[in-house]
């Protein structure tokens, strides 16, 4: 999932008035911050893989330290004592939200054979687009509500959706590598979200 992860940050919102935006982003996208690190270590792998879903075009071959629930189960745990309960849920909803999405790729422990779960939610193309849609339309909606000023949010909101179309049906990432680095590409993202609500 991607726009979801945003999605849920957005909605935390209300329960998190005095928590910058940039704060809440960081927490829901921390798994996929982590990611690319391990994968530059070589610790964890991923394929290039055209067609494995209707939506990603990527194998996540091995990714425990990032994406493993009991290593999203530490990483959320760390959140909180860091940031507090809402931080912490942030951070472990990503999981939650990834093993609805992705085919069953999501390892449970680090052990390389693992059991792994996956819903496979991007199976589907319009299933996905709607879920999402839907997810980052009703938290932008709580994000105004609480006091997330709409004119700085709307282009934020919209820029993430285009990404979101530009990635469906644009073409596959050029290398693995290239791949992860845009997993640090969110950074931009956080950056934003902290200008538009810095509390």
């Amino acid at each position: 999932m991607f726009i979801g992860h945003y999605a849920v940050a957005l909605a935390a919102k209300p329960a998190a008035k005095h928590t910058s935006l940039g704060t809440l982003v960081a927490a829901a996208v921390a798994l996929d911050l982590l990611w690319p690190f391990f994968v530059f270590a070589g610790l964890e792998t991923l394929k290039i893989s055209p067609g494995s879903t209707a939506v990603m075009p990527v194998d996540f071959l091995h990714m425990p330290y990032s994406h493993s629930l009991l290593a999203a189960l530490g990483w959320s745990v760390l959140a909180a004592f860091a940031g507090g309960k809402i931080i912490g849920s942030l951070v472990f909803s990503h999981w939650l939200l990834d093993a609805a999405s992705h085919r069953p790729d999501m390892p449970l422990t680090f052990a390389a054979d693992s059991a792994k779960v996956g819903l496979g939610l991007w199976f589907s193309l319009p299933w996905t687009l709607a879920v999402e849609g839907a997810m980052l339309t009703a938290g932008g909606w709580l994000a105004v509500k609480s006091g997330v000023p709409f004119n700085r949010l709307k282009w934020f909101l919209g820029v993430l959706a285009v990404l979101e179309l530009a990635a469906v049906f644009g073409p596959p990432p050029p290398s693995e590598l290239a791949m992860a680095a845009g997993g640090l590409a969110q950074l931009t993202f956080v950056w934003w979200a902290k200008k538009i609500d810095p509390c």
